[in-house]
């Protein structure tokens, strides 16, 4: 697989004559539906990794075609004996192979994720987690319709994960006074965690995950005790246990956001600890990457030294925001999915730049009523970054948010980088 820059003036069937690659097979791995492309767009190239000569060719054009230079060719092509001279019909390689690194893949989705979302990602997952079963105060769950979703992932070979939240019934937003309520009071905890027994053993789900945000500070060994009791039920009962956690570079026991979550006592009673590693660009917030790849490295810093890396599963989202400039507290940024950012761009004809530090694409534009705005997003370079960052770190995998958000291009980079490991 190449990740191939788009260039002004290039077309689908000049990038298709480049890389001897049908325009049909470049439209179907990018999902374009149409012809036009954005200048500095990132296209999935697929193709083989050796190279017929044809008449004509020299190392130096092979070199340009391909995006890569004389030296790496003659590094990868011993057999060459001159640089000048390549022969028609010889074969050489274009690259050395990726290693393709075992990782577990878990992503999110909501129950009203669409068929066509989930079956392009179910062939790349190890889990499939379903949001959400929201705990009452009473410690009773709030239903939802996730039986068609828990028999399509088992069907693919998917684990699915029964995700278990303290989203008020009332806000729709997590609640610190839920948590506080569910982690404090034991009779509450009990039926909590007996309702969650019940319908991990009567829907066939093979894993629990926690996702209990804005935990007040005061609670932290509150929610340690609760997860030390589950772990227990866990492997009583035979199920995984896994939590989410906000991101953090160091043990701050007062945040808000995250000083409810103990990150070496989450990585002791838990299977696996997913690192919700976005939201630095957020719908209020400023305009910039949702997951920059140097404030992500920085989280893994500190959770890798308090929590084994294998147990870890890095965040990634798979959508991005569309923010108003100047940017206002009174008009949030739009949630955006990448391919459906992508095809702004290309409909707006703007040009898409790559941020170097936080290794992320974002673009300028003017909407229908003349006013500037600005969108970050996630494509198949910048996955690529972030999986090589799981790789440098050795975590145990990733995890998405969330399969809603359509992002095709993902799943080829993921492909080509890692292995899918079992559960």
């Amino acid at each position: 697989m190449l990740l191939y820059t788009v260039s002004r003036g290039d077309t689908l069937q000049s990038i298709s004559t480049r890389f001897d690659v049908s325009v049909a097979h470049i439209r179907c791995n990018n999902q374009l539906a149409g012809d036009t492309l954005a200048t500095g767009q990132v296209l999935v190239i697929r193709y083989g990794p050796l190279y017929t000569v044809r008449e004509g060719d020299t190392l130096f054009s092979v070199a340009t075609r391909f995006q890569t230079s004389i030296e790496v060719l003659l590094r990868l092509n011993p057999q060459i004996v001159s640089p000048d001279v390549i022969l028609p019909g010889s074969e050489l390689v274009l690259y050395k192979p990726t290693k393709r690194e075992p990782l577990s893949v878990n992503a999110y989705g909501y129950t009203h994720v669409s068929c066509g979302n989930l079956s392009d990602a179910l062939p790349h997952l190890s889990y499939f987690s379903i949001f959400s079963y929201d705990a009452r105060p009473d410690g009773s769950l709030a239903p939802i319709r996730d039986q068609w979703l828990i028999q399509t992932a088992m069907l693919a070979g998917v684990t699915p994960r029964m995700v278990v939240t303290n989203i008020d019934a009332v806000t729709g937003n997590f609640s610190s006074e839920l948590a506080s309520i569910l982690l404090n009071d034991r009779t509450v905890q009990d039926k909590l965690m007996d309702n969650v027994l019940h319908i991990v053993k009567s829907r066939c789900y093979a894993g629990v995950d926690i996702d209990f945000e804005y935990v007040y500070p005061r609670d932290r060994q509150a929610f340690n005790s609760f997860l030390q009791r589950m772990s227990v039920l866990a492997a009583k009962c035979g199920f995984t246990l896994s939590t989410a956690v906000a991101a953090k570079t160091g043990d701050s026991d007062s945040d808000i956001l995250s000083g409810g979550h103990d990150y070496a006592a989450h990585g002791r009673y838990c299977d696996q600890v997913i690192l919700m590693t976005y939201e630095w660009g957020y719908a209020y917030g400023e305009a910039q990457a949702v997951a920059p790849l140097n404030k992500v490295a920085e989280v893994l810093d500190y959770a890798t030294s308090v929590i084994p890396p294998k147990k870890i599963l890095m965040g990634i989202p798979a959508y991005g925001y569309d923010w108003p400039v100047p940017q206002s507290s009174a008009t949030p940024a739009k949630a955006i999915s990448a391919m459906a950012a992508r095809d702004l761009a290309i409909r707006k004809g703007a040009r898409i730049q790559f941020d170097r530090l936080a290794q992320a694409p974002f673009f300028t534009y003017t909407d229908d009523q003349s006013a500037p705005r600005i969108v970050w997003f996630e494509d198949a370079a910048s996955i690529q970054s972030k999986l090589e960052l799981a790789r440098k770190y050795k975590l145990g995998g990733v995890s998405y948010w969330a399969l809603n958000f359509a992002f095709p291009e993902n799943w080829a980079a993921l492909n080509s980088m890692a292995t899918v490991r079992g559960c």
